[in-house]
């Protein structure tokens, strides 16, 4: 027989033999049920940012706390904070916040810092959208 023409003839007996009785024949292997996996996590056990607490300032909203320039604050959307460094407009949005204090705008996110001179240092505590609890220190801090 030719070479060539037994290749077709081949290839079709091996795609039969492939698909033979004898798969149809073999268990199927086994399988656990949803029932018996139990150490998968689910999403209400793992923590995302918004399930933190948002964290309480010690001073609240009162912003007069901050006359000596020593005070945590919470702002929400727009402030304007009385400081002995003078009249600071507050203003959070998108989870960053922005300072102006005369010629002088410092915007910040997450964990920033901003510095006025040597009389006061303002540290970012948290932000969330369009609120931010902010800690002024009195003087420069390194």
């Amino acid at each position: 027989m030719n070479p060539v023409r037994a290749l077709p003839a081949f290839a079709a007996a091996l795609a039969l033999t492939a698909c033979g009785a004898d798969e149809a024949a073999s268990p199927a292997p086994e399988t656990e049920s949803l029932e018996e996996v139990t150490d998968l996590p689910t999403l209400a056990e793992t923590p995302s940012p918004s399930d933190e607490p948002f964290p309480e300032s010690a001073d609240g909203q009162d912003y007069s706390a901050c006359a000596d320039n020593d005070c945590e604050v919470l702002v929400i959307g727009q402030a304007r904070i009385d400081s002995e460094t003078g009249p600071l407009d507050v203003s959070v949005a998108d989870g960053s916040v922005t300072i102006f204090n005369g010629g002088t705008t410092m915007s910040m996110g997450e964990g920033g810092t901003a510095v006025f001179g040597d009389t006061l240092t303002i540290d970012m505590v948290a932000v969330e959208g369009d609120r931010a609890v902010l800690r002024f220190i009195p003087g420069q801090v390194a």
